[in-house]
């Protein structure tokens, strides 16, 4: 058993082992107040020194009076073990009129039953602190004398957990027939409740946390196989409707080949049959020299797709000679080209100074509108023609198309976009 003294607010004397704690309260005389007894003055303030402290008060009511024998310091309070606080008293055999508690050889709780006026019987108790080489005879002299000045008075000697000490005493007292017996032995007194109690919470919370831990794990062990369960069953239902629909295509194509590549091709957008494009792109280029090659290839297929303007198909025309020499005559005709055929939206070199020249139109295959001065000025700054020194052709000179590659799949629409009117029959470039 773990026990404590507290003393004048301080604790003067601990003994702590594993289990409960028992404290002892030895108030001072002079430091306990008697109020009327009040409904709700267990929690008051108190004044220590000039700071005001608030705590459980240590009291208890008889005969309609509040005996306050002091405040609970926060260290006790603040122990997780299980602590009662009693008054030493309380420990006191019913028919004994004083004791003495002998804690160790320096520390003794003494106390006294005494009569107060109004005939009640109350406690005087004090702590003896002895001091000097020899305690233990100071403690037989003390409790000798008051042997001797009390005759016939039942005294109670308890020793706390000190063999030697005990041995000593028990030899001292046997001549006053007084047996000494250990504090061990000394209960409360039946119907005494203690002044402060609480108990050992640490079960209570330890079992708390393990059951909120293993309410986590069941929590998110639960959360995965659903989840896991939950991916499983959309896996198999993508795949079931994925059967279902070649079910279905086959039933509807099966006397094709390899439907699916079929669907697949008919799926991919075309609005404009290829001839169409290739034909607007080579009256476009004819323009500017005799064509040699051509090149075409639908924005699905074509590995400079990511480049294009949506709704613009790209044709690339190979020039085996320019009409004309000079930057700026090329520059004021590609931009003479761009604005009669709103379908030609930008138009570009790519190839390298030489005796051919490369060029890139863009011709648009839905939603053509006619030209703003913005698409113009856009127009022409993208010319990027070089001057080269190439002989002149007759401008009446018939143009001649060799289509490479023509490549598309899927359904065509009709070429609706695309005017059919031949370009301007001049070829002469505006002032």
């Amino acid at each position: 058993m773990s026990l404590m003294v507290l003393a004048r607010r301080s604790i003067t004397f601990r003994q702590m082992t594993r289990g409960d704690t028992t404290i002892l309260l030895v108030p001072g005389r002079d430091h306990i107040q008697v109020v009327k007894d009040l409904a709700g003055v267990g929690e008051v303030a108190r004044q220590m020194g000039n700071n005001p402290v608030r705590g459980p008060q240590l009291a208890r009511v008889f005969s309609g009076q509040r005996y306050i024998y002091g405040y609970l310091p926060d260290e006790i309070r603040e122990m997780r073990q299980s602590v009662k606080v009693w008054l030493a008293e309380d420990f006191a055999p019913a028919d004994c009129q004083a004791f003495f508690y002998v804690l160790s050889p320096e520390v003794i709780i003494h106390g006294v039953r005494e009569q107060t006026d109004e005939g009640q019987q109350m406690w005087r108790t004090a702590q003896l602190v002895l001091t000097g080489s020899d305690a233990s005879a100071a403690l037989v002299n003390a409790i000798t004398d008051y042997v001797l000045a009390n005759p016939g008075a039942t005294l109670c000697v308890a020793v706390l957990s000190q063999l030697e000490l005990y041995r000593t005493l028990q030899v001292a007292l046997e001549a006053y027939q007084i047996t000494p017996v250990p504090f061990s032995t000394l209960k409360p007194l039946p119907g005494v409740r203690p002044l402060y109690r609480h108990l050992d919470h640490t079960i209570i919370y330890l079992t708390g946390s393990l059951f909120g831990l293993i309410l986590l794990i069941s929590s998110a062990a639960f959360y995965f196989t659903n989840w896991s369960e939950r991916a499983r069953l959309e896996g198999e239902i993508t795949q079931t409707q994925q059967r279902i629909n070649s079910i279905q295509i086959n039933q509807s194509t099966g006397h094709i080949r390899r439907p699916q590549e079929l669907l697949d091709s008919m799926a991919k957008s075309f609005n404009q049959q290829p001839s169409g494009i290739v034909d607007a792109a080579a009256r476009t280029a004819a323009q500017f020299g005799d064509l040699t090659q051509i090149k075409f290839s639908p924005a699905e297929y074509s590995p400079r797709s990511g480049m294009k303007a949506p709704q613009q198909e790209t044709v690339d025309i190979i020039l085996n000679h320019t009409l004309d020499k000079l930057l700026f005559a090329q520059e004021r005709r590609a931009q003479h080209v761009i604005a009669n055929q709103p379908w030609v939206r930008t138009l570009q070199r790519t190839g390298t100074p030489g005796d051919q020249t490369q060029l890139s139109i863009a011709v648009q295959t839905e939603g053509a509108e006619k030209p703003t001065p913005q698409m113009l000025q856009q127009a022409q700054v993208s010319v990027t023609l070089t001057a080269e020194d190439l002989r002149a052709v007759s401008p009446t000179a018939q143009a001649e198309a060799s289509l490479t590659m023509v490549s598309a799949t899927g359904a065509v629409a009709p070429p609706a976009a695309l005017p059919t009117q031949p370009p301007p029959s001049s070829t002469e470039v505006p002032q």
